[in-house]
């Protein structure tokens, strides 16, 4: 073989000239093509592969041969192209030309066939190593080869740069989500997580086409979290991300604790930041006190979520934000100089038993163009659960009431341990008129226990039935909260009502006042005993055209497990919704274990019917689908 390279032919035998030689030269591309979006072609990495199995396959028979030329008392076939074969029977010629040579005796000529066969053998072997070992060598450079196509022929690098960059942002967005997770996981007190190397900067270390992608990508470093929990870094990675974003618009997460040693850095990293306040689209603040924003505007501004500030002065240099439609602050006491006339999405994430509901309603009048209202209560000290005295509404209520004529979806998470709640739900209920509101979620925030400083669980928790018992909403307005629905003019699509004591006929007259709605969410909040599944709500159903457009029925059943499905008063019910898609039920796990055979064959010929049923969040398979 030459010093050509993997191209040159190599010789299997002499006599007939047949040779191997690989189909192409298998260069690798120049290392600079890394940074492009080159790709070696099909046919290219489809040779190298052949090749490579044809060296395998020639070594493997080199191989075969030369062991079997260490016995020379064996035909051995050398090469299968001109049939060159060794027999054991070949000898010497031994006949003499003069009579005076010596005549070789029967024992003489044995040992010369041996002699003259093993030097026939052993010189094929030392040809055939010598092939050996250049198949070897060039099987060897094929193998580097490959290596260095390695780094060409990943499947992702199949993907174009605007594929690639899409998987970025969703890389850099599911980073984003696990770095500020904790803004929200604690009432009382803000947990942080470790300290995490920012997506870009990870993806740009993994290859030049990447980092080529990463860096002429401004928009994956429009996110900036500065997280003072690891202050030492901060101010760097901050100055690399405002100048890496170029001119994109700005989401920041400003997440500061009070260690006094780390004001200096606080500063100068908030300087850079405010530099940039013209590109400030979204801005999370999470601090003892809002940074001082004087002086400064932000005019793209959209979204403001202020999760931890406590003093409203702080946020005065904010009231100048025109783009301004989505704001999330602890308390409304925090809003006095914020542009609440413009807001689209508002959300109270804090509130407690010392928020006024005169005051929350005062705000909530300024919101004239609001579209969606989240409100969440603490669960703070614990309040006896026994029921409240009545509460009298103000004979004046009526003439304060305001309309949000926008307001699409409520959304409260309330404290049933907190007697201030009843009183602002009857003040809010009687004041507010919102004739287009198409959701209403109403439910209660559930401890098992109630410990300060503990989360609560999420009501939407397939097992939230075990958590829910003894919890009530004792004093529920209800004739307000039907004023409230009566305004409406029908326009509900989507109800949750949960934790709230009523009985048969208050919700008939619930759903007297939705008769558009296609979702409805019951957690029922009964005495043991007692079932809103009455004969009574029954023959309702019977006998009006009862919200035909309901598509997804979510019932938790505390106590009345029985009357809906065990004595067939769900089941009928479910039959008289002709449109009904979807029936989702929640009971105690204890009860599940001894649900009879005859509810399961019930709950599985719906499923032939055609409605989808989970219970406890489990899919129910119809009969014949085990």
């Amino acid at each position: 073989m030459s010093q050509g390279g993997i191209a040159d032919p190599i010789v299997l035998c002499d006599r007939c000239g047949d040779q191997t030689r690989p189909k192409a030269t298998h260069k690798p591309p120049p290392v600079g093509l890394l940074s492009s979006e080159y790709f070696p072609s099909d046919e290219e990495l489809n040779d190298l592969a052949e090749d490579r199995r044809i060296f395998d396959e020639t070594i493997a028979r080199v191989y075969s041969l030369i062991e079997a030329l260490k016995d020379y008392r064996k035909d051995c076939v050398i090469c299968e192209k001109c049939g060159f074969r060794l027999a054991a029977t070949e000898v010497a010629d031994t006949e003499s030309s003069s009579d005076d040579e010596y005549v070789l005796v029967p024992g003489d000529i044995e040992f010369e066939i041996v002699d003259i066969d093993g030097r026939i053998h052993k010189k094929e072997r030392d040809r055939l190593g010598s092939v050996l070992n250049e198949l070897i060598q060039a099987r060897r450079k094929m193998s580097f080869c490959a290596e260095a196509y390695a780094g060409f022929t990943a499947p992702i690098r199949r993907f174009s740069a605007s594929l690639l960059k899409r998987i970025f942002l969703f890389q850099r967005d599911n980073d984003v989500e696990s770095r500020t997770i904790a803004l929200y996981s604690t009432e009382n007190d803000i947990q942080f997580p470790e300290y995490l190397i920012p997506s870009p900067i990870n993806l740009s270390h993994v290859c030049r086409l990447w980092r080529n992608i990463v860096y002429s990508s401004p928009e994956l470093w429009n996110t900036i979290i500065i997280n003072f929990n690891d202050p030492y870094t901060i101010s760097d990675i901050t100055r690399m991300y405002t100048e890496q974003s170029g001119d994109a618009p700005l989401t920041v997460y400003i997440i500061a604790t009070s260690r006094q040693s780390h004001l200096k850095i606080t500063g100068d990293v908030l300087s850079v930041l405010f530099e940039q306040s013209h590109r400030w689209r979204c801005a999370f603040i999470s601090m003892a006190q809002a940074p001082d924003a004087r002086q400064r505007r932000f005019p793209l501004l959209e979204e403001l979520d202020i999760n931890w500030v406590r003093t409203s002065r702080s946020l005065k240099s904010w009231d100048d934000c025109e783009s301004l439609r989505m704001l999330t602050l602890p308390s409304y006491r925090l809003s006095d100089s914020l542009p609440l006339s413009q807001l689209t999405s508002l959300s109270l994430t804090r509130l407690s038993e010392l928020d006024s509901p005169k005051l929350l309603c005062a705000m909530l009048r300024m919101c004239n163009n609001l579209e969606h209202l989240f409100m969440n209560w603490l669960v703070a000290v614990p309040y006896p659960l026994s029921p409240l005295k009545p509460f009298s509404l103000p004979l004046h209520a009526a003439e304060e009431s305001f309309a949000l004529d926008k307001l699409l979806t409520i959304d409260v998470n309330y404290n049933t341990m907190q007697p201030q709640v009843v009183h602002l739900f009857h003040q809010f209920f009687h004041q507010l008129i919102a004739p287009n509101v198409t959701s209403i979620h109403l439910s209660p925030r559930v401890l098992p226990v109630p410990i300060h400083g503990i989360e609560p669980q999420d009501l939407r928790e397939p097992n939230i039935i075990d958590k829910m018992i003894n919890v009530r909403f004792h004093n529920w307005p209800h004739e307000g909260f039907l004023v409230f629905l009566g305004n409406t003019r029908g326009s509900v699509r989507s109800l949750e009502l949960a934790g709230i004591q009523m009985d048969d006929e208050y919700l008939i007259s619930v759903l007297r006042l939705t008769p558009n709605i296609e979702e409805l969410t019951i957690f029922e909040a009964l005495s043991v005993g007692q079932s809103l599944w009455t004969p009574r709500f029954l023959d309702w159903l019977s006998s009006t055209a009862f919200i035909p457009n309901l598509t997804s029925f979510h019932v938790a059943l505390e106590s009345s497990f029985h009357d809906f499905v065990t004595f067939q008063s769900g089941i009928r019910i479910v039959h008289l919704l002709v449109g009904l898609k979807k029936l989702s039920l929640s009971c105690r796990e204890a009860l599940v274990g001894h649900i009879p055979d005859t509810v399961w064959e019930r709950l599985r010929r719906l499923v032939v019917d055609g409605i989808v049923v989970e219970l406890n969040g489990d899919k129910i398979l119809g009969i014949g689908d085990d």
